[in-house]
């Protein structure tokens, strides 16, 4: 048995359906609203933050700033901020060299580095057809010194590879100490290099060491074929 409605029921069923769904759309967008002015109000107060430091800073410094380094540094501040021990922030040049380095091609002098008692950066590897080998630098030389500044002075050994990396073609002057303690000094031209993450030796007899330094791209390929250490 068919049943019908009438016309006035039909539009009533429409207006409380117009109706929810009015209701519905205005709590949602209200919840949008408070949730929008709460964050609207948190970076306000954290810009003003900023930028009270910033005027502090600039009416009282005594050296001009780098505004790219300063912004690259807030930028990372940021992050770090956030909690997140996986996040970090790359300047365009930092990207490249992460590039660089997880494709297997650096632009430096070629060398790998550990600073022991001494505070000199030790040579721990020397890459094939690097401008470091080359010069004639070896495991077991000392950096002592870059573009004239004794690497005693820098803070790592991350900052010296820094100082030691450039754009291909341009030059980085390089004093280092070799096996007998004898001075040499020599201007080396930045190019690329492959690196490679794999290293091994024979050990005993028959008995060999493989050694992953880290992975990339580069690395099953390195497995396949590794490099003498």
């Amino acid at each position: 048995m068919n049943r019908k409605i009438s016309v006035g029921m039909a539009v009533s069923i429409v207006i409380l359906a117009m109706t929810v769904t009015f209701s519905i759309t205005m709590l949602v967008a209200m919840r949008l609203f408070d949730s929008t002015v709460s964050s609207v109000k948190e970076k306000e107060s954290m810009y003003n933050k900023i930028a009270e430091v910033d005027r502090y800073v600039r009416s009282n410094d005594y050296y001009p700033i780098d505004e790219t380094t300063l912004y690259d540094r807030l930028t990372a501040g940021y992050l770090l901020g956030t909690g997140d021990k996986y996040a970090r922030y790359f300047s365009a040049t930092a990207y490249t060299e992460l590039m660089n380095t997880q494709n297997g091609t650096l632009i430096g002098i070629g060398v790998e580095l550990a600073v022991d008692q001494s505070g000199y950066a030790k040579v721990i590897k020397v890459y094939d057809e690097s401008p470091a080998k080359e010069a004639g630098i070896q495991v077991g030389n000392y950096i002592t010194a870059v573009d004239g500044t004794d690497v005693k002075s820098m803070s790592s050994v991350d900052a010296i590879q820094t100082r030691l990396r450039g754009e291909s073609g341009t030059t980085v002057n390089v004093t280092w100490l070799d096996s007998e303690a004898a001075e040499h000094t020599a201007d080396l031209t930045h190019s690329g290099y492959s690196s490679t993450t794999v290293d091994y030796q024979m050990v005993q007899g028959n008995v060999g060491y493989i050694r992953i330094r880290q992975f990339d791209s580069t690395t099953p390929a390195s497995w396949i074929t590794p490099s003498a250490a």
